[in-house]
């Protein structure tokens, strides 16, 4: 049969139903996309990503693979559930293993989105451990806007403009304008000995 005919024929015959080519790459079906392949490649590839602890790859591709699909991936979802609960878990170990400032607060931030992506995939509400790591995420952000707060701010009370010696105590302690000894008590005012 010749081209031209064949793919006539191949028109006619998608019209009614489908067309089966075999060796021909010009008329031959092109391969269905991504997108076109439904739930379960969304699945597979979330399972990769599961295998690889691609937390984020595998929760959109396990979203997408539950939107296309009729039978939502129950065992792909549990499975998620069960990894992201265990990497949770070790992130809030690694809490009271940080230092108290920046590196508590990057490791309880870690937990926190590991505990929020577990309440999305499952759709229950955070568990008592992930509502303690928000406490220690907010109270550890607090406490570092304090630091940069006292390092940004100026120092305390105007700054006193640097005064003249006049004398010099090498052997006592300085008493308005002359030294006594530091067993007495200086009933002077402030003067230019130092």
């Amino acid at each position: 049969m010749r081209a031209g005919t064949r793919i006539a024929l191949c028109v006619w015959l998608t019209a009614l139903g489908g067309c089966e080519t075999k060796g021909d790459p010009a008329t031959a079906d092109p391969p269905p996309r991504a997108a076109e392949m439904g739930g379960p490649a969304h699945e597979a590839r979330a399972i990769e990503c599961i295998e690889a602890k691609d937390w984020e790859c595998a929760a959109s591709n396990l979203r997408a693979a539950s939107e296309q699909a009729s039978q939502p991936p129950t065992a792909t979802r549990d499975r998620l559930a069960t990894a992201l609960a265990a990497e949770a878990r070790a992130r809030e170990k690694a809490i009271s293993l940080a230092r108290p400032g920046r590196d508590r607060l990057i490791a309880a931030q870690d937990a926190d989105a590991m505990w929020t992506l577990w309440s999305e995939v499952t759709g229950k509400p955070l568990p008592a451990s992930a509502r303690r790591v928000r406490t220690i995420v907010s109270r550890e952000a607090a406490a570092a806007a304090r630091r940069a707060g006292r390092d940004d701010a100026p120092p305390p009370g105007p700054i006193a403009p640097a005064r003249q010696c006049c004398v010099h105590c090498t052997s006592g302690c300085p008493c308005g304008d002359s030294c006594i000894s530091c067993s007495q008590r200086c009933r002077k005012a402030p003067g230019c000995a130092c």
